[in-house]
């Protein structure tokens, strides 16, 4: 492994690549465009919501986030 990378939990680092090759490719997901820099903001002429938008107003998360997720961004926009 790089030496500059720390990994704090490597048996739980390997548990979880694991656990993603079980489940094969069409199970994995990634997050990675939480602010529309590397997607369109507009398709179709609608507008698209960000992936924090997503998981903040979908049901991904537990009750209270999306309540804790505007306050905080109403606190610092």
């Amino acid at each position: 492994m790089n030496e500059e990378v720390i990994i704090a939990n490597e048996a739980g680092l390997e548990e979880t690549k694991k656990k993603i090759l079980e489940a094969g490719s069409e199970n994995f997901h990634v997050l990675a465009d939480f602010d529309n820099t590397l997607t369109k903001q507009f398709a179709d002429g609608q507008k698209s919501h960000t992936t924090i938008a997503q998981l903040r107003n979908g049901n991904y998360l537990t009750s209270d986030y999306p309540g804790k997720a505007h306050a905080l961004f109403d606190k610092y926009n």
